[in-house]
Order: C-alpha cells, then sequence, then structure tokens
C-alpha cells in the first residue's frame, strides 16, 4: 500500500525506500548496473523520524527522485514533507527542495508519482486514518499536483490543482494510489475504501478509480472505474494497488476479489 521502489525505465537504476529504518526514520537506498553488475551507488537518510521514502518516484529525463516522508512534523504532526533531488555532475544525489505539508495529518508523500520529464508531480496521503480530525479544517484525502518551471537546479515547484473526486465520503480512502501517464497529463487515483451502491445494495470498502486529464493548466475529471458486473463483493478493495500503463490506455488494479483471494482487474481506455 506504499511504492517504495522505483526503477528506471532502461531498468539500470533502482531505488529502494525503507520508511521503517532506525525506529522509522526511514532511508533510500539506491543501486546502478553497469554490465550486468548491480552495485551500491548511495545512502540518502533525512535527519529526523519521518517515515522517509514510504512514497517514490522517478524522472527519468531529467534524473529527479522524488521522495515522500509522510510523517514528518515540519509544519504540524504527520503533516509530511516530499523531498525532491537530482544528480549532479559527480553522480551523487543533491537535495533540491522540500513541499512540506500544511496542515495536521496531511500525510504528504504517502503516495509519490512524477512524469517521465520531470515536470509534473502528484501524491496523495495513503491514508484514510485520522482524515477528519478535529483538528484539520478539510479532509486530507485530496491529491496534490505540482509542475516545475524547468530552471536550473532542480527548478521551482508550484501547486497547480488539489483534485478531490465528484462522489466522495470521508474515508474513502482517495489517494491510497496516485499514478501519473508519462507525458503528465492524465492521473489515475484509487479509492479502494469506498462504499458502493449496486442495484440497491451497498458493498462496504468495494472501490473505485478516477481518471483525471489535464488540458492547459486545469485537471478534471474524466470517469470512473467501478468492480466490473458481477464481481462485486464486500470488502473487494479495488484499487488497493494500481499501475498506469506508460501511455496511459492501460489501467491495473488489484483487490481482493470476489473470493477474498485476490484479483487484478486490467482496463482499457475506450
Amino acid at each position: 500500500r506504499n511504492n517504495p521502489l522505483v526503477i528506471s525505465h532502461d531498468g539500470n537504476f533502482i531505488a529502494v525506500g525503507s520508511f521503517k529504518y532506525a525506529n522509522q526514520v526511514g532511508a533510500v537506498h539506491t543501486f546502478v548496473r553497469n554490465n550486468n553488475t548491480w552495485a551500491f551507488q548511495q545512502y540518502i537518510a533525512p535527519s529526523v523520524s519521518c517515515m522517509f521514502g514510504h512514497g517514490m518516484a522517478y524522472a527519468e529525463d531529467t534524473e529527479t527522485l522524488m521522495v515522500g516522508a509522510p510523517r514528518a512534523d515540519v509544519n504540524f504532526t504527520n503533516s509530511g514533507t516530499i523531498f525532491f533531488y537530482h544528480k549532479n555532475g559527480a553522480g551523487t544525489w543533491t537535495l533540491d527542495t522540500q513541499i512540506d505539508g500544511q496542515e495536521i495529518y496531511d500525510y504528504f508523500g504517502g503516495w509519490s508519482t512524477i512524469s517521465k520529464d520531470g515536470m509534473t508531480a502528484a501524491w496523495g496521503p495513503n491514508s484514510a486514518v485520522l482524515s477528519t480530525h478535529a483538528s484539520r479544517t478539510t479532509s486530507n484525502e485530496v491529491v496534490h499536483v505540482y509542475t516545475n518551471d524547468g530552471t536550473a537546479n532542480g527548478g521551482v515547484w508550484t501547486l497547480q490543482q488539489v483534485l478531490s473526486p465528484s462522489t466522495y465520503v470521508d474515508g474513502d480512502g482517495f489517494g491510497k494510489v496516485v499514478e501519473l501517464s508519462d507525458d503528465g497529463n492524465t492521473i489515475l487515483v484509487t479509492s479502494p475504501d469506498k462504499h458502493v451502491t449496486v442495484s440497491g445494495t451497498e458493498y462496504a470498502d468495494l472501490g473505485q478509480a478516477y481518471i483525471f486529464t489535464r488540458s492547459g493548466n486545469t485537471w478534471t475529471e474524466l470517469g470512473v472505474i467501478d468492480v466490473p458486473t458481477g464481481n462485486e463483493q464486500q470488502y473487494a478493495d479495488l484499487g488497493k494497488n494500481a499501475a498506469f500503463s506508460s501511455d496511459g490506455k492501460y489501467v491495473y488494479l488489484s483487490g481482493k476479489g470476489t473470493d477474498l483471494d485476490g484479483d487484478i482487474h486490467i482496463y482499457e481506455e475506450g
């Protein structure tokens, strides 16, 4: 229910997050392959306990490594932080900037994703826990989308839009998984804890997924993906894990399935 491992398209770079390392301080280990031999590259770690490496993403074109730390307490308890690194001329990963959550239990960086060109990034909380805590003014079950201006030294990240679904009840788990297409213009967001009513029967935690597309600088919900008709099951958790094809044409959603023994559903744009 997190993405603590990323691999480059060419298969020659891997970053592994160990968010429970050292009493949940967290760490990231990077490895590179040369002539079929893997070698350790770098150890990256924060200075405070924050579950660093819980959600990660990698932009191959700009060699940008994005690391989430959802339990960081920079502004508030568990407000979370997103860290952006780039590889310098010496081949060392260097911190460019960090973006901090702005409210208690924002859980920034629970699940993180970035476009192939490194110009668009998005993340969700990956947690429905305490989403309407008494100290919060809004739910944390939203997806933040940021864009980069492409300037030197990692550029400047700016909030483009906060996404929420058209049909929502707090506790749906919206943002459990967030995936961008390679071009950064389509986002898949899952909501595995969503209760869905089908033919008059309510299914607890049946789950749904949402597709958002960008036109210019505006994101719009394109559609909702449901469990196939006849496969409804209490606690099916559709979208507990998910993947997106690089062109955004195919969606892969996993859940507990009709027999609660696990299913993978594949959807095609049509």
